[in-house]
């Protein structure tokens, strides 16, 4: 009987959702249909209300994460903010929904952002380029890391959610795969970058986010 409940009442907050979710895209029914017949080799365009195009993956996961950003609003605190941050860093940056979204939202700024797993970093460049950004948003192929120690280390695979890579090995899936990345410390993206300073930092790097700074 709990269990009923609690479904009735996550009604209201899910029929919210997605409604909102239908009006953040320009295509929303082949949205929908992605969730209906995923086909993870394949790729489709999600085109949002606000005039931005994301190259995705035919899996939720993808639109999962552009939606914790359109339709959630994760970060609204900063889509309220009124200052003009020049530099922003993009820990964790997946395909570029964060790093895209506001460079929309703040027109002045450059954005660095950092992705260590081969598949979403091509995504990234794709949606960077789609979108016009490449002499703003800048990609930087690596894992970030706390103290640097070694030019590689292991990233663990999240075979089903390509969001959800780690460094961190009990994080990660039980038996996950990995591979090897390329390393960087943030003293190395700012000098390789000329950056003098950050405004905003942004880390979505799975459980590896204290390690880091």
């Amino acid at each position: 009987m709990n269990g009923v409940t609690n479904f009735l009442k996550k009604i209201p907050y899910r029929a919210n959702y997605l409604i909102k979710a239908f009006f953040s895209y320009k295509n929303p029914f082949q949205i929908a249909s992605i969730y209906f017949f995923p086909k993870p080799n394949e790729q489709a365009k999600a085109m949002l209300s606000n005039g931005l195009t994301f190259f995705v993956r035919k899996t939720i996961w993808d639109i999962f994460v552009l939606n914790e950003i359109v339709v959630k609003k994760e970060y609204s605190i900063l889509e309220k903010d009124n200052s003009s941050p020049k530099t922003i860093i993009d820990v964790g940056a997946h395909i570029g929904g964060f790093s895209v979204f506001f460079a929309k939202k703040f027109a002045a700024a450059k954005i660095f952002c950092v992705e260590p797993m081969p598949k979403n970093f091509e995504l990234l460049k794709k949606n960077i380029k789609e979108n016009n950004l490449s002499k703003r948003v800048f990609p930087i192929n690596a894992a970030v890391v706390g103290k640097k120690s070694k030019e590689t280390v292991e990233l663990f695979l999240c075979e089903g959610n390509p969001a959800c890579n780690s460094l961190d090995k009990d994080y990660s899936v039980k038996g996950s795969k990995s591979i090897p990345v390329k390393a960087i410390s943030f003293s190395e993206i700012f000098s390789k970058n000329k950056i003098s300073s950050c405004d905003i930092l942004k880390l979505d790097c799975e459980n590896m986010e204290l390690d880091i700074i």
